[in-house]
């Protein structure tokens, strides 16, 4: 089992998780991941650990795909700090500009990974994990 990449996401709605986000109840979050790939994500709630070496573990939970931290059943976190990509697997990480429109911040190969803080209000991530070639 490969659990890939996760997504910061701002509280805005991503494109995949537009129709089902209208129908949670999501809570106010300064930051959150949204798994806009095609299989789970390992996430972590709080950064426990130095660099990109996250003391408890893999991750927290697995967010299901077309999930966010801040509305999936079972989580409900009003911040999410980190990701796990599995391995095999690497991710384009995306965020959004201030203009709002999304564009490619990094790839990155598998591992563990604190999210990046670029000092927004709302931290804005999307991670969609793919085969490493």
């Amino acid at each position: 089992m490969a659990v890939p990449v996760v997504a910061v996401l701002p509280m805005g709605v991503t494109a995949n998780a537009a129709s089902a986000s209208a129908a949670r109840v999501c809570v106010s979050a300064t930051s959150y991941i949204s798994n806009q790939g095609s299989v789970g994500v390992g996430v972590m709630h709080d950064w426990r650990g130095t660099g990109n070496l996250y003391v408890q573990g893999l991750y927290d939970k697995v967010l299901p795909v077309g999930q966010r931290t801040d509305c999936a059943a079972g989580f409900g976190w009003g911040q999410a700090r980190g990701y796990y990509i599995g391995p095999g697997w690497c991710a384009e990480l995306r965020t959004t500009n201030s203009a709002g429109k999304w564009y490619t911040y990094d790839i990155v190969r598998s591992g563990q990974r604190a999210r990046p803080n670029l000092g927004r209000t709302i931290e804005r991530w999307e991670v969609n994990p793919v085969a490493c070639t």
